[in-house]
């Protein structure tokens, strides 16, 4: 059996830069990204299309053909279409998964494993040191100084290769301890300023001391970017759950010319080196139908995450798209973010948080 996986993507700003000019960061009011992915069946593919195309119509006879169908469009049938759409994959034997990432605790958490409990330093049990990088990364998302990550930001861009930049490094990692003692969190970083001014003496390469970096189609550095670590766990998840009876998954992605070559890259990675069945990778363009139904997916969802984890009383719309995406969150769908909006939005759905889940057909009628 063959199988398609069609993602696309929502609150994308690029690369995370600060605008020192400004003091703002470039997200502005996108601080979230969501990427969510439709899987289905080749075979069903054409029923689903087709399917689509007369729900679709029998809202608004422009829509997937004069009109594109766009998640921010605001409309009177959210919930409705939503629950017909889910009953149409489900009929067809279709997987949803969405991957929702906190762009500000992303900087965090490369800052605590990077900088604070490197994995060169690692004594203690993997469960234990993960424990205390989660801990701490909640820590410092409350006590965050925009300056001090900014900095952290444009050293991972700039690399260490060259000496100043490496020096540069040392002076952070010592300011970056003069605040964590500000904010009473007791952590000595002497040893990884050691082992960061001394990386040759213990076996370490410069390149080894911060996060990977990939490059967009011009060259320009992405390190921070949530596209690539929501596209690699998404594809990774689809493609281990399908393997076993799949003989060929193919991932359609709209056309990002942007992020593509990274995407390609660590494609072709996940499949020459991790053995996942992933046989192509082809940028679409957004008007494509199931372009589109996965852009209306990840788009609602991301605004209902954002409003339960920033309103106490939610909008009604919230609440009804609730009622039919509760299936979704409850399996398909992993968080990134600080602990306080996990059990937020979670428990919203009167979920407990879990690790992040495998996705699997729906299998009951909502």
């Amino acid at each position: 059996m063959n199988y398609h996986i069609y993602m696309d993507e929502s609150g994308n700003t690029g690369e995370p830069r600060y605008k020192t000019d400004k003091q703002v960061w470039n997200w502005g009011e996108q601080e979230y990204f969501g990427l969510g992915a439709v899987g289905l069946p080749e075979e069903a593919e054409a029923s689903m299309r087709t399917g689509l195309l007369e729900l679709l119509q029998s809202f608004d006879p422009a829509l997937g053909t004069d009109k594109e169908w766009k998640s921010k469009a605001s409309s009177l049938f959210n919930r409705n279409l939503m629950e017909k759409v889910i009953h149409l994959l489900i009929k067809n034997k279709g997987t949803i998964y969405v991957d929702i990432t906190n762009k500000k605790f992303k900087i965090v958490h490369y800052f605590v494993d990077y900088c604070v409990f490197p994995y060169y330093l690692e004594e203690d049990s993997i469960t234990n040191k993960r424990q205390a990088r989660i801990e701490m990364a909640n820590k410092i998302y409350n006590s965050w100084d925009d300056h001090l990550f900014a900095r952290f930001v444009d050293l991972c861009h700039k690399g260490l290769e060259a000496d100043d930049n490496l020096d540069a490094f040392l002076i952070f990692l010592g300011d970056a301890e003069k605040f964590l003692a500000k904010n009473n969190y007791a952590q000595n970083l002497s040893a990884v300023i050691e082992c960061v001014k001394h990386n040759e003496s213990y076996g370490l390469t410069r390149k080894n001391l911060m996060p990977i970096m990939d490059h967009d189609n011009r060259e320009n550095p992405l390190c921070f970017s949530p596209n690539v670590d929501a596209y690699l766990n998404i594809a990774a998840t689809m493609a281990k759950r399908q393997s076993r009876s799949t003989s060929s998954i193919q991932i359609f992605h709209d056309d990002q010319k942007q992020f593509i070559p990274a995407l390609q890259h660590w494609t072709h990675n996940l499949r020459e080196q991790h053995g996942l069945t992933l046989d192509a990778f082809t940028p679409l363009s957004s008007n494509d139908l199931l372009i589109q139904l996965s852009d209306f997916i990840v788009g609602k969802i991301l605004r209902v995450y954002r409003d339960i984890v920033s309103n106490n009383a939610h909008k009604r719309e919230t609440r009804e798209l609730m009622k039919v995406i509760k299936p979704i969150i409850a399996g398909n769908c992993n968080v990134v973010s600080t602990r306080y909006e996990q059990l937020r939005f979670y428990s919203a759905f009167n979920l407990k948080t879990c690790l992040t889940p495998i996705p699997v057909p729906f299998n009951n009628v909502i």
